[in-house]
């Protein structure tokens, strides 16, 4: 989970950096208005960094509760 939504931030981040730098600003057309579009911030990297952890966690919890049933 935690590498998709890291590429869904990282896509998001590439496709506004295109929409900037690629569409001209001169482009107008009428009867329509320009509105400020999503910019994605770090949560989205905080919540993937929180995932990884977390499954890590359950990782290692898993490990340890297979060694302690082949314990005698």
């Amino acid at each position: 989970v935690a590498l998709w939504v890291l590429s869904i931030w990282l896509f998001t981040r590439m496709y506004m950096y295109a929409l900037s730098e690629f569409l001209p600003d001169s482009l107008q057309l009428p009867g329509l208005r320009q509105i400020a579009m999503y910019d994605p911030g770090s949560n989205e990297i905080f919540i993937v960094l929180f995932l990884w952890v977390l499954s890590h966690i359950f990782q290692k919890g898993m490990e340890l509760q297979q060694e302690n049933e082949l314990t005698v």
